[in-house]
């Protein structure tokens, strides 16, 4: 199990799976966006997860937890339809959400989708897993209500504290003047601001806020004070 493997998961043999008590899996999202064609298992980038849900069932020592997370279109997809049926089949229970970020209270929109699925001592037994998720904490969103988001500035740090690193952080100057050059359009967010999103591969293209991507910056306008330049 402590073995290094160097090629692509799809590659790999039964054994290179065996006696890992948790796989954390995060499959490429590209065959699963609204905004790309959704060609869902005929995408060839799904053959790493392919392998594993073929691999899982003729393993000696599977997974004891198996946490999975994509974009919101992996729900419903015939990849998630294949996950559900192999895990039944293998004698996990399992337990699925779309959360967001915003819905901890935190500035930030990025919806996504996690499976979570623990083996039951008994495998073949359905109702083997008493209390397995009962535990888990409540879910803002999901088994209460949302966590009233805090403005980002409750989550930044100042540069003014010794051995500040947020220089590091900063958008480098040519890079903002290439943007100017190439009329990007920026999305700035500032001390104040209740959303923020991530950076995608439309960012700052001039199909980006038709898309209705623009809704919340990636990038923070910081303080005149120090400096008003812009932070991913």
């Amino acid at each position: 199990a402590n073995e290094l493997w160097r090629c692509s998961i799809d590659k790999l043999p039964n054994e290179a799976f065996e006696a890992g008590d948790l796989w954390v899996m995060s499959p490429p999202c590209q065959p699963f966006t609204r905004t790309g064609k959704r060609r869902d298992l005929d995408d060839p980038r799904c053959k790493a997860l392919l392998r594993l849900l073929d691999a899982l069932p003729a393993l000696e020592r599977p997974p004891k937890a198996i946490l999975l997370e994509n974009v919101p279109g992996f729900r419903g997809s015939k990849a998630h339809a294949r996950l559900q049926a192999v895990l039944a089949e293998a004698g996990y229970a399992t337990e699925e959400h779309v959360l967001d970020p915003t819905d901890f209270g935190f500035p930030n929109t990025r919806r996504r989708f996690y499976f979570l699925a623990v083996r039951r001592a008994r495998p073949h037994i359905a109702d083997d897993a008493p209390g397995t998720f009962s535990d888990l904490p409540t879910l803002p969103g999901v088994d209460g209500p949302p966590i009233p988001v805090r403005p980002i500035q409750e989550f930044c740090m100042h540069s003014s504290k010794e051995g500040s690193f947020l220089h590091e952080l900063q958008v480098p100057q040519a890079l903002l003047r290439q943007s100017q050059k190439e009329d990007w359009e920026l999305d700035l967010a500032t001390a104040s601001s209740l959303a923020t999103k991530t950076f995608t591969s439309s960012y700052g293209k001039a199909s980006y806020g038709s898309e209705g991507l623009s809704k919340a910056g990636p990038l923070l306008l910081t303080a005149a004070e120090d400096g008003g330049t812009c932070s991913p």
